[in-house]
């Protein structure tokens, strides 16, 4: 019951901290849906409290680790398993639009 509780409690998180559309930061896409990373590379993975994305401060934080990757695009995964307080963080490279 209480793992069940921290799994929808990190899904409602990271639900109120984006919307179904892409989001920009300092030129990182993040995002939530698959499609948009779709014709992407993935770089790495990380893990990341989905609490600090509800401020502009852990926003950019998240965009620099991201570029520190040499990524544009982030995509976010609620983690269901082992650290489900926390949610998975795919680092692509992504082709810029032309």
């Amino acid at each position: 019951m209480k793992k069940s509780l921290i799994v929808a409690s990190a899904i409602v998180l990271l639900g109120a901290c984006s919307s179904s559309d892409p989001e920009q930061n300092q030129g990182v896409m993040i995002t939530e849906k698959s499609t948009d990373v779709v014709d992407c590379n993935i770089l790495g993975v990380f893990n990341v409290d989905p609490q600090s994305l509800d401020s502009d401060n852990g926003k950019q934080e998240l965009s620099q680790r991201v570029i520190s990757l040499k990524g544009n695009a982030v995509q976010l995964i609620p983690l269901t398993t082992a650290e489900p307080e926390l949610v998975s963080a795919h680092v692509y490279q992504c082709p810029e639009a032309s």
